[in-house]
């Protein structure tokens, strides 16, 4: 008896029971995947707009500084997770294609090029731009919420390559810490000399990472 139940659990004869083992795996996935996503872009992309961060608190009541917080990141992260999960995608298409290593090497060439474009100082500057916003009321958090999403448009167009470069580098800890420390520098023209340390950084860091995986 038990041998005739075992092999419909889960097979092709149950496909009810199996269609909610895969359902429910997928869910899994996907929340994984949103969660990876959401704490890659805080921990890389948030401390980056901490300026921007204090302008949505300081300019709400005191009493809803930290709703206006949370409203700004919430708009932020609307526009970064759907971006990221993209980057992740094509990343991984990329590299099942190319390989890892050429992969990397296409990633990064593509980044160093749109590093020093002066488009993406243009849009390094409109990153922290502020907006006016309302300090109560309903106003107040559309407002917070519109600012994070057009910071988090203006963030997406001038880090989206480094994150890419991130992402086909498998997410190797030196590699996420030289790509850090190049946007913190890119973020002031007097640091110059800092942002090409940093560039220098990622490049070792990528060869370093593709030695250990290869």
């Amino acid at each position: 008896m038990t041998d005739g139940v075992a092999p419909m659990i889960g097979g092709a004869g149950t496909t009810g029971g199996a269609r909610m083992t895969v359902g429910a795996g997928t869910f899994a996935d996907i929340g994984a995947l949103i969660l990876r996503a959401a704490l890659m872009i805080m921990a890389m992309m948030l401390p980056l707009v901490l300026a921007n961060v204090r302008h949505a608190a300081f300019s709400s009541l005191s009493a809803r500084r930290h709703r206006a917080i949370a409203g700004f990141v919430a708009g932020f992260l609307a526009l970064w997770i759907p971006a990221q999960l993209l980057i992740e995608g094509a990343a991984a298409v990329l590299g099942s294609y190319a390989g890892w290593l050429a992969a990397a090497a296409v990633v990064g060439l593509a980044a160093a090029a749109w590093e020093a474009s002066p488009m993406r100082r243009t849009r390094a500057r409109r990153c922290h731009a502020t907006a006016p916003l309302a300090p109560r009321g309903w106003r107040a958090d559309a407002d917070c919420i519109r600012y994070g999403v057009m910071t988090g448009r203006h963030c997406v167009v001038s880090c989206w390559v480094l994150m890419a470069l991130c992402s086909a580098a498998g997410h190797a800890l030196p590699v996420m810490g030289a790509v850090f420390a190049l946007q913190w520098a890119a973020r002031d023209a007097r640091w110059n000399a800092l942002r090409w340390t940093a560039a220098v950084l990622v490049a070792v860091s990528v060869a370093d990472a593709g030695l250990l995986r290869a």
